[in-house]
């Protein structure tokens, strides 16, 4: 969220705990993300983006991120809109 919010934008953490289920919500003004680039992101250090509107590299974050996260019960789930930012949540037990 930092690197893809522009200088001035805004990140929001918000998180809520009921029953047992923690949730984190991260989401930024900043660039955002088209679906093609999502699925690389999820990828890791994959080939290009094939619509070509690939903004950065694309890193091991959100896979390890994901993995982790699933591999103690939860999920990490992303939405995006190119030019409008991206919103991630992780559900834990």
């Amino acid at each position: 969220a930092i690197g893809a919010t522009p200088s001035g934008g805004r990140i929001r953490i918000d998180i809520a705990t009921s029953g047992g289920i923690t949730r984190i919500m991260f989401a930024d003004n900043g660039n955002g993300m088209s679906e093609p680039e999502i699925v690389r992101a999820f990828q890791g250090l994959s080939g290009p983006v094939e619509d070509g509107e690939g903004s950065g590299k694309p890193g091991l974050g959100l896979p390890l991120a994901r993995r982790l996260i699933e591999a103690h019960g939860g999920s990490l789930d992303l939405s995006s809109q190119r030019g409008k930012g991206t919103t991630v949540t992780v559900t834990l037990p």
